[in-house]
């Protein structure tokens, strides 16, 4: 039998307060352990969902920054529909952390491919003078 997903762990308990915690922390629990950013996702997604949204909000807020772009775009967006949900202002200052960790990213990997093309030419210099080198002493030997 598949285990069930997050979202429907907690539907089936919102009616029991105390089961509803434990079913909370367990997936908490289990997503942490397993360190994958789709069961990270997943979960919090789930509590953005459930009879906790604003708390969903907070626990989504605090994943942003530690989730790949790919994974916390769409995490960005939930947040936004739920804060229309609960009738909240639809500005969310985790949009802007997030635009300015991606834009640190894309430094980064800039300076990253750029350092790599500047190792990339100074081997390929390198590989040169040796055929060079190569090439006169062929022209030595022939003469």
């Amino acid at each position: 039998m598949q285990p069930l997903f997050p979202n429907t762990r907690l539907l089936l308990a919102r009616d029991d307060p105390k089961e509803y915690l434990e079913v909370l922390e367990t997936l908490a629990m289990d997503a942490l352990r397993s360190g994958k950013d789709d069961e990270l996702t997943n979960v919090t997604s789930a509590i953005l969902s459930s009879n906790v949204p604003a708390l969903g909000i907070l626990v989504a807020r605090g994943m942003i920054p530690v989730l790949p772009p790919k994974e916390a775009l769409p995490l960005l967006d939930k947040i936004l529909a739920t804060r229309v949900r609960l009738e909240l202002s639809d500005e969310e200052p985790y949009g802007d952390i997030l635009e300015m960790i991606l834009a640190r990213r894309s430094k980064a990997a800039s300076r990253k491919g750029a350092e790599a093309l500047q190792l990339a030419n100074q081997k390929l210099e390198a590989k040169a003078g040796e055929v060079r080198k190569m090439k006169q002493s062929l022209d030595e030997l022939k003469h």
